[in-house]
């Protein structure tokens, strides 16, 4: 199952917990990473 979902906000506990559920392979969540945008001109 796929879900394509925007939260404003995301608790800290929230990948861990959905890794802790059998047959979840990787939750797909991009927290706590550096955004960084390349290629864009002003």
């Amino acid at each position: 199952m796929i879900l394509d979902i925007w939260m404003d906000y995301i608790p800290e506990n929230t990948e861990s917990t959905l890794k802790s559920i059998t047959g979840v392979l990787e939750s797909g969540l991009f927290m706590n990473y550096k955004v960084e945008v390349l290629g864009l001109t002003s």
